[in-house]
C-alpha cells in the first residue's frame, strides 16, 4: 500500500544574508542571523519563507541543531530547542492534505493565532 506525501515540505534554516550586529562595540556578542521557516508546496512547486523573529549566531544555531534534548546539560540550549520545536510543530499541524496551496496554508496559520498576555 502506498502512502502519500504531505502537501508541504517544511524546514528551518539560518538566513545568513543579513546580519544583526551588536550596538555596543565593546560587546563580545557576534553578529546574529534570523531563523527562517522554508515551506515548499509540492502542489504548486513554489517556496514561501516565514520569518520566526528569532536571532542566533552560527555557533548557537549549530549547538541547538545538534543537541540531544535528553542528554543536554545546558539549560539555554534545552529551552531554545524546545521553542524551535514548538514553532516547527505549529507549522506541521497545518501540513494537511486539505490545504493545497501556500495561500491556504498561510491563512490557516494566521486564523488560529492567539495573543499571549
Amino acid at each position: 500500500m502506498r502512502t502519500s506525501k504531505p502537501p508541504f515540505k517544511i524546514s528551518f534554516y539560518l538566513d545568513q544574508r543579513f546580519a544583526r550586529y551588536s550596538a555596543d562595540k565593546r560587546s563580545t556578542k557576534k553578529n546574529s542571523f534570523t531563523l527562517v521557516v522554508r515551506v515548499y508546496s509540492r502542489f504548486e512547486k513554489k517556496v514561501q519563507f516565514f520569518n520566526t523573529g528569532r536571532h542566533y549566531t552560527v555557533e548557537q544555531w549549530n549547538s541547538i541543531e545538534n543537541s540531544n534534548t535528553l542528554k543536554e546539560k545546558d539549560p539555554w540550549i534545552k529551552q531554545t530547542r524546545a521553542e524551535v520545536d514548538a514553532i516547527l510543530s505549529r507549522f506541521e499541524l497545518y501540513n494537511d492534505p486539505k490545504y493545497k496551496t501556500l495561500q491556504q496554508f498561510e491563512s490557516a496559520l494566521e486564523q488560529n493565532i492567539e495573543a499571549i498576555t
